[in-house]
């Protein structure tokens, strides 16, 4: 069966993102009053999404935190030398 939101998502040059669905009680403990959160961890992080919520609401959560995710992985990107913006 295939999931609905990936546990693991790669992008290039080694920047991995875990993605943990916690459920309602373990999610307010760990994350508070959110619907999910993008936590920065180096090389990566991870993603938590609320299971309470229902799936289309998950997988915006999950949309909405990846673009903050990726706007880490430019900046550690261009910070670790993995790019040259020179050309």
């Amino acid at each position: 069966m295939k999931k609905d939101i990936p546990s693991r998502v790669n992008l290039p040059f080694g920047f991995v993102i875990h993605v943990k669905q916690l459920d309602r009680k373990e999610f307010l403990d760990e994350c508070g009053e959110c619907y999910a959160m993008w936590e920065t961890l180096g090389g990566g992080g991870i993603i938590y999404v609320n299971k309470g919520r229902n799936k289309k609401r998950r997988r915006a959560d999950f949309a909405h935190e990846m673009l903050h995710a990726i706007a880490d992985w430019q900046v550690w990107a261009l910070d670790s030398k993995h790019v040259n913006v020179r050309g």
